[in-house]
């Protein structure tokens, strides 16, 4: 219990301390960000200021632009007046000026006429008094005429000139209502653009309010965020601090770790070895149909064990109408030999029982105690047992959560957690069948009925197999898919029982290596996962020709196992007077391969599955004979230790 709460205390540490630098890291990108929002509201700042500074000074350019602009264009309608007026009366004057000319002219050439005539009329008088007279008569009146002549043409151009002027004083008159009308659409849009700039200067104003306002707003802000740095700052600083406390407590912890992981390794065998390194479980397979008949079946809660810690499983054939004069009962002495009758209930002690509504992770909780000892060094089988269709198969090798894909997961699982601890693995997969005891390398791509011999280092106690196909597995993935592959390969032959029925013994080999620098500790195992042939008697089957050579085959080295383990438990019982050598390894190489797994500190575990199908009670029975026989042998462990 002191380990376990240590491993939680360094566990809590250990969160703790990645909590602490998360909350490091989280804290300084804060502050990362509060500066630069800090920077950004500056700038924000300034160019408000800026703005405003801008808006200011177009208000007052405005403003001075149009007043410039009103003036010049007065200026230009009253200069346009007035050279369009002078314009007028210099043309009329010259117009005048130009008639006076021309009239003085003709009156002159008139005059001088008028003298060379009076001259001639003073000689002509002076010569004829009469018709002096008469000339100076007709004279007169014709410079009457003239005079009036001309009278009328002066009066005429006067009038023109008077109409002229007239409309020209008209034109002047629609000039300057044109001028007012201009002067008055101009003050309306001086003044329309006056209200404007007032109503903008108001706005901007306003606005020059509103930024002051977000101005200190922001002032407060950003103090308010130099406030909260300074405490984040002290809080990181006493987070550091902390931090450096969970660092030397987790160095502390990791020195004491390699010791730790030692007596947790060494109790957890003493575990295992309490609970029996023999260990048989019976599992019972559900009916698919609901019309099947079923044998009657008690089994004992967890809770109400005997006092070897046993689970009890009792058949009791007698409360079934089954008519078993149907079915074949050699070997099976619970009957008797009238056709029809029950025999008496049978009783059986088991390390556990799975009932019908078992699911494989439920089981898998018990298996990975002996995944977790081939980690630690030692040596397990996980056998599993029963005639052809009572699920062994599903069990072990079901694609999701059978027991080798569990393990394997397992496995890479918790090297991954003992990585961090300074611990280097290396797992070597060897997969084969035996078959009518011939060793097939189901990883192989050469010929199946090549030759391989099994080789044991008794020293080391390593085994071997010649000419066998060895797979450094470096992930989960890969594992699960050499297993696909080794079990495509697996020889199928149709039975009665069953018409795929696996006619071989498939072994499925991990050998684990793991090494600790910083302890010095190695550590070496091997975990066997076997699934066993169908183990129905002949007149069950009832193969012919090969299938009853491997028929035979398959109960010779079913029977060899029993022995083998059987052997093993007197030898241990009866040590200083039984030679290791009389252990029948050789009476098959099922048993033969698996001799340093076997015995010593080994563990095993007998996986027995049996039909509750009143039809196949005689194999059910035999079955649960042969696990009781296995269950009923105790092996002590050895002195070598596994972890070094």
């Amino acid at each position: 219990m002191e380990i376990f709460k240590k491993h939680e205390h360094l566990s809590k540490v250990k969160q703790e301390l990645w909590k602490l630098e998360t909350q490091q890291g989280v804290q300084e990108m804060q502050n990362c960000v509060l500066d630069d929002k800090v920077a950004e509201l500056r700038k924000g700042m300034q160019r408000i200021q800026t703005d405003i500074s801008l808006l200011l000074g177009h208000e007052a350019a405005s403003v001075k632009t149009l007043g410039d602009v009103l003036e010049l264009k007065k200026k230009e309608i009253d200069v346009e007046f007035d050279e369009k007026l002078t314009h007028i009366k210099v043309q009329l004057v010259n117009e005048i000026e130009t008639s006076v000319s021309e009239m003085k002219q003709k009156d002159l050439a008139r005059k001088e006429m008028l003298l060379s005539q009076v001259s001639e009329l003073q000689e002509q008088i002076n010569s004829s008094p009469a018709e002096l007279k008469k000339r100076i008569a007709d004279f007169e009146e014709d410079q009457e005429n003239r005079v009036s002549s001309l009278r009328k043409c002066a009066d005429s151009k006067v009038a023109s000139i008077q109409s002229q002027t007239h409309d020209l004083m008209q034109n002047i008159a629609k000039k300057q209502k044109l001028q007012k009308s201009l002067q008055d659409t101009l003050q309306k849009d001086l003044k329309r653009t006056a209200t404007h700039f007032d109503t903008t200067l108001h706005a901007l104003r306003q606005k020059q309010i509103d930024k002051e306002s977000q101005k200190q707003a922001l002032l407060d802000q950003i103090t308010a965020i130099q406030s909260r740095v300074k405490s984040l700052q002290s809080s990181v600083e006493k987070h550091a601090n902390c931090i450096s406390y969970c660092e030397d407590a987790v160095g502390t912890y990791r020195e004491k770790y390699g010791v730790l992981e030692a007596e947790r390794r060494l109790l957890h065998n003493k575990l295992q070895e309490l609970k029996g390194n023999i260990r048989v479980f019976c599992r019972v397979k559900p009916c698919k149909e609901d019309s099947q008949q079923l044998i009657p079946m008690q089994i004992s809660s967890q809770e109400d064990l005997t006092p070897d810690g046993k689970q009890v499983l009792v058949l009791d054939p007698r409360n079934t109408s089954f008519d078993y004069s149907a079915v074949s009962l050699r070997g099976a002495s619970m009957m008797t030999n009238v056709p029809g009758s029950r025999g008496s209930s049978q009783r059986f002690e088991l390390d556990r029982v799975f009932g019908a509504d078992a699911q494989n992770s439920d089981i898998f909780l018990e298996i990975s105690q002996l995944v977790q000892s081939s980690l630690d060094g030692f040596n397990v089988c996980v056998f599993a047992y029963g005639q052809t269709g009572s699920g062994k198969t599903w069990t072990m090798s079901h694609d999701t959560d059978g027991m080798i894909p569990l393990s394997i997961a397992k496995i890479f699982s918790d090297i991954e957690e003992l990585t961090a601890q300074g611990w280097e693995y290396t797992i070597d997969g060897q997969f084969v069948e035996i078959y009518n005891e011939l060793i097939i390398d189901l990883l192989g791509r050469g010929n199946k009925d090549f030759k391989r011999e099994i080789k044991h280092d008794d020293t080391a106690k390593h085994t071997t197999i010649t000419n066998c196909t060895a797979v450094r597995l470096q992930s989960r993935d890969q594992a699960l898919e050499i297993l696909l592959k080794a079990t495509l390969n697996r020889s199928t032959a149709s039975t009665l029982m069953n018409s795929r029925s696996s006619r071989s013994h498939s072994v499925f080999m991990l050998k684990i290596s793991g090494r600790n620098e910083k302890s010095n500790s190695t550590c070496e195992g091997t975990l066997n996962l076997i699934d066993l042939a169908g183990s129905e008697r002949l007149n069950s089957s009832q193969a012919k020709g090969a299938r009853l050579k491997e028929t035979q085959a398959i109960n010779k080295s079913l029977s060899s196992l029993g022995d083998v383990i059987q052997c093993l438990g007197e030898r241990q019982k009866y040590s200083r007077d039984i030679n290791p050598a009389h252990v029948p390894y050789r009476n098959s190489k099922l048993t033969y391969l698996l001799k340093h797994s076997l015995g010593g500190d080994s563990k095993t575990l007998m996986f027995v599955n049996v039909s509750a199908n009143v039809q196949n009670v005689s194999e059910t029975i035999n079955s649960l004979r042969f696990a009781k026989k296995v269950n009923g042998t105790k092996l002590n462990s050895s002195d070598r230790g596994r972890a070094t």
